[in-house]
């Protein structure tokens, strides 16, 4: 099981666009911003409408914590295109 830290208000992070889609965020046109708790990311309401235990998260966090093997695949596609970078010497 992982475990789940949230982030404290203090350290949410703030941007001009939502980390997920890179959609500018504007009130007058209802693209309003929101942080995810676990990451502190700003990110917009259809990229965050996703809850654990009753916490705003982004789709990104969403996905690491509920799929037990994402870390683990994300870690060995990293892996990979490192080495595949290693071996062209790009």
């Amino acid at each position: 099981m992982v475990s789940i830290k949230f982030v404290d208000k203090a350290d949410w992070k703030d941007s001009p666009t939502c980390y997920v889609c890179s959609r500018a965020f504007d009130k007058m046109k209802g693209v309003f911003t929101h942080h995810c708790r676990t990451c502190g990311k700003a990110v917009c309401g259809e990229c965050s409408n996703k809850k654990i235990n009753d916490n705003r998260v982004c789709d990104v966090c969403h996905f690491r914590y509920t799929n037990p093997r994402a870390e683990e695949r994300r870690k060995d596609m990293i892996k990979n295109k490192r080495a595949t970078l290693e071996k062209y010497k790009v």
